[in-house]
Parts: structure tokens; C-alpha cells; sequence
């Protein structure tokens, strides 16, 4: 039998550990004997300690049923989808560390939009997909990741009264593009050839493709960048009445830990045919919160860095220009910061622009 370790980042139940592995909790209390545990009987659920390093008996891969929440039985094909655009847009995101830049990466794309807002539907197509990278050693691995955005990014969504991306209406046509990929093209890119001694790494590609394409999350679509700001309150209120809105936060220097925050609106000027407007980003931490940021920096990043945990800062903030007559973006940017005071830095900036002379 295969094993994978695994670190216990908090108290988890030992059924949501066993969950995530597809197996149980009398198979994991069987491969570590002395694992600390407390709770259960009486006490109801059985946790397991923090801080234990424990083996994970892998079982193979099963096939993960779509769950039916994503499925639609409107016949897709009969949507008219009145208003149409094309964008291309710009991702570049540094990491610096001690001030020093370790990482850079330049994304742009080209997406087709398609909307129906009358009947609440869109419709979203990558078209290209175009990077640079430093170090270039990683550039094998953007290969990975532009083939899966492809297939994750050919997409037909119900919208909600907000605007708001509610269900993927083709999940199973996504799912068994993955599927297909997955077996005639995968092991053919560079990053998987050069993996071919590592199994368990590969193992572990496939299985978090597995886990992504068959079952998407609206959560994920939600928070690519270009759909975070093409659907959104906009589409269906008066900028003037827009609420404040919640909004889960994946932090990219301390994954998988969550931020949550609570973007405002705030127009900036408006005539007969154009409003711009700013969302921009509270940023909500709690003393526990603060606590889980500096244990996952003390795991991750502090062996790298070696100075303490200092402060921990966000700042995220989107200025968008619409057309109130198209009901549809012109442009629209992202600027988002996250940081540990004097240690290491994320910066991310994202633009979209609508082209004007390759329309649909």
C-alpha cells in the first residue's frame, strides 16, 4: 500500500482528514498508533492534535460523481446570447522576498464574452493564453497550468439576481474535457515528462485535477479576476444602490488560509453613457485569524526567511469603467498587495480592456 504524509495544520476531525484521502478514520489511526487524538465517544467527534506529521494510506483514484447542483436541464443550445465582447487582459504578479524579487509572472489573455442578462445567463470563452516567467524553470509548469485553464475556461453560467456568477451550467462537458486530456495529453507536456520518477507527485496532479474538473466550484470561478469583475451587482442595480458585499479571500502567500473581506462601491463620475466606479476591500482580522497566519508562516515560510512573523497587510482595490448602454465593461482594473511587514511581498495587478476593432 502507498502512504502520503501529512501534517496536521490544526485540530481536524479525523473524519474530515479521512475525507479528504478517500479513506477512514480507523485506517489512519491504524498506520499511526501513536498518533494524539482526543474526543470521540461521548465526547463526539475525534480530533486529531496539532502539529503531527502522520501517514495517509492513498487509495487509488475513483471516479468523483458531478454533483447535481451544477447540472442544468435547460438545453443549453437554445440561449440567444444577445451581447457579445472581447477582451484581452494582463495578470502580472511579483513576489518579493527580504526586498529581493524571487518571482515574476506576466499573463495575457484573450476571452470571449457572451451575456443574456435579460434571461441571467453568460457565457465565457479563453482564447489565448500568453506568459512569461522568471525563473524560466517554471515555465514548464505554466504549460500545465495554461492547457487546464483552457478547458476550465469554456464556460456557461446561470447568473444570480446580483450578477453573480449562481451555477455551471456545462460542468459535466467540463469534466470530461479534463478526462480527455487527461488521458491522451497530459503525460506528453515537458513538467509531467520530467516527473516520471516521481509518482506520487504525479499522482497528486491527477488527483487535484480529478477533485477541480469534476465537480467545479463557483467559488473558483467567482474569484478569476476577470469574471470578478465582469459579474457583479452592476449588471442589474443603479450604482447608487449597490451593498456591501462579502467576499472569501484565498490568500496567495499563506495558502490555503482565507481572508475574508467586505467590499464597498463608491462612484467616481458618470455621464449619459459611461460610470466609473471603485470597489475597494475592508479587510477583516481577528486576533484567531492573525494566529492562524503566523502558524502557517512559521511552517512554510520561516524556514525560507528565517526572521519572525511581523505584520500582516492587504490591500485590494478595483476601478471599472462601464457602459451603461452595452451593459458591458470598457475597462477595468486590480491592484492587490498582500504582505508580511519586511519579510515578503505578492503584488498583483490586473487590467481588462475591451478591443474594439476584433469584435464578435
Amino acid at each position: 500500500m502507498e502512504y502520503e504524509n501529512y501534517i496536521i495544520e490544526r485540530e481536524e476531525k479525523l473524519s474530515s482528514i479521512a475525507n479528504k484521502f478517500n479513506t477512514t478514520p480507523k485506517e489512519i489511526k491504524a498506520c499511526n498508533p501513536n498518533m494524539r487524538t482526543f474526543g470521540g465517544g461521548v465526547w463526539g467527534a475525534e480530533y486529531a492534535s496539532y502539529g503531527q506529521r502522520i501517514r495517509i494510506p492513498v487509495q487509488p483514484l475513483e471516479p468523483i460523481r458531478l454533483q447535481t447542483d451544477f447540472i442544468s436541464d435547460i438545453p443549453i443550445p437554445s440561449i440567444a446570447f444577445n451581447s457579445k465582447a472581447r477582451y484581452r487582459c494582463e495578470q502580472i504578479n511579483e513576489t518579493r522576498v527580504l526586498e529581493t524579487l524571487t518571482t515574476y509572472t506576466n499573463q495575457k489573455t484573450q476571452y470571449l464574452l457572451e451575456q443574456n442578462l435579460e434571461e441571467g445567463y453568460a457565457k465565457i470563452k479563453l482564447e489565448e493564453f500568453l506568459y512569461e516567467v522568471i525563473p524560466p524553470l517554471l515555465s514548464d509548469s505554466f504549460e500545465l497550468i495554461k492547457s487546464t485553464e483552457f478547458i476550465k475556461n469554456k464556460a456557461i453560467f446561470k447568473l444570480s439576481e446580483k450578477g453573480k456568477i449562481e451555477q455551471i451550467l456545462n460542468a459535466k462537458e467540463i469534466s470530461n474535457q479534463w478526462k480527455t486530456f487527461k488521458e491522451k495529453e497530459l503525460k506528453n507536456l515537458p513538467f509531467i515528462e520530467s516527473l516520471q520518477d516521481n509518482t506520487e507527485a504525479i499522482h497528486n496532479i491527477n488527483k487535484a485535477g480529478d477533485i477541480e474538473f469534476n465537480s467545479p466550484k463557483v467559488k473558483e470561478y467567482q474569484r478569476n479576476l476577470f469574471n470578478f469583475l465582469c459579474f457583479d451587482q452592476h449588471l442589474y442595480q443603479p450604482i447608487e444602490e449597490l451593498e456591501k458585499e462579502e467576499f472569501q479571500y484565498a490568500s496567495s502567500l499563506l495558502a490555503p488560509v482565507i481572508i475574508p473581506l467586505e467590499f464597498k462601491y463608491n462612484k467616481v463620475s458618470e455621464d449619459n453613457k459611461f460610470i466609473t466606479f471603485k470597489k475597494i476591500a475592508d479587510v477583516h482580522l481577528t486576533d484567531s485569524l492573525v494566529q492562524k497566519l503566523k502558524q502557517k508562516y512559521d511552517e512554510v515560510l520561516k524556514p525560507v526567511i528565517k526572521y519572525s512573523f511581523t505584520e500582516y497587510k492587504l490591500f485590494f482595490s478595483c476601478t471599472l469603467d462601464w457602459n451603461k448602454e452595452t451593459k458591458l465593461l470598457e475597462k477595468a482594473s486590480v491592484h492587490l498587495k498582500e504582505t508580511i511587514a519586511d519579510n515578503i511581498q505578492n503584488v498583483c495587478t490586473f487590467s481588462l480592456n475591451q478591443l474594439k476593432n476584433y469584435t464578435p
